[in-house]
C-alpha cells in the first residue's frame, strides 16, 4: 500500500514558493488561489483552500478541476500502480479534493483504495462512499493490529502447549 497525496505540492512558506519548480505543474494557473482556513462547512472553501498556513508551511492547492489536471493525476496513478506493482492506495486529504474527482482516480488506479477523511461529523466521511476512512478509525487501526499482534502470539503459544503437550506456554 502506498500514501498518495493528489491535493497539494509541498512546499515551506508561502513567501518562498517557486511555482516554476513544481512538476508537472509549473505555474500559478494550475493552483488554487492562496487562502487559508476554509469554513470547515463550506465544501468548496475545503475543496479550493490552501492547506497549511502561510507564514510557516503552506501546501499549494493543485487544482483538480482543469481537465488537464484531472487527466494527469489519472495518467500518474495509473502508472505509478502499474511502474511499482502497487497493491493498494491510501488517498491523502480526500475531503479537499471534489467529490466526483475520486471514482474516475480510483478507476485509473485499478486497486484497492482507502481514502482519508478527518471531519468531527461521523455522517460526513459516508458521504464519499467506498473509499473512505476517518480520522477516529484511522487512529484506532494501529491500536487494533497490536492487539491482533498480541492474539496471535497467544494463539501460537497455544498450539504450541496443544502440539508439545508440555507446559511451554502459559495462557
Amino acid at each position: 500500500m502506498v500514501d498518495v497525496a493528489p491535493n497539494h505540492m509541498g512546499s515551506g512558506p508561502i513567501s518562498q514558493i517557486c511555482y516554476e519548480s513544481f512538476i508537472p505543474w509549473n505555474h500559478e494557473r494550475y493552483f488554487h488561489p492562496p487562502k487559508f482556513n476554509p469554513d470547515q462547512r463550506n465544501q468548496t472553501q475545503v475543496e479550493q483552500y490552501w492547506l497549511g498556513r502561510g507564514a510557516w508551511v503552506a501546501l499549494p492547492d493543485v487544482n483538480t478541476e482543469l481537465p488537464e489536471v484531472e487527466r494527469r493525476l489519472y495518467s500518474w496513478i495509473r502508472e505509478l500502480v502499474m511502474n511499482y506493482s502497487i497493491d493498494g492506495l491510501r488517498l491523502d486529504t480526500v475531503k479537499h479534493i471534489r467529490k466526483d474527482f475520486w471514482p474516475g482516480f480510483c478507476r485509473a488506479a485499478g486497486v484497492f483504495a482507502l481514502g482519508e477523511v478527518w471531519d468531527g461529523n461521523p455522517e460526513y466521511p459516508t458521504t464519499f462512499r467506498d473509499f473512505w476512512i476517518d480520522g477516529k478509525l484511522y487512529r484506532a487501526i494501529p491500536e487494533l493490529c497490536s492487539w491482533a499482534v498480541g492474539l496471535c502470539d497467544i494463539l501460537r503459544d497455544y498450539r504450541r502447549l496443544d502440539e508439545t503437550g508440555t507446559n511451554e506456554a502459559v495462557v
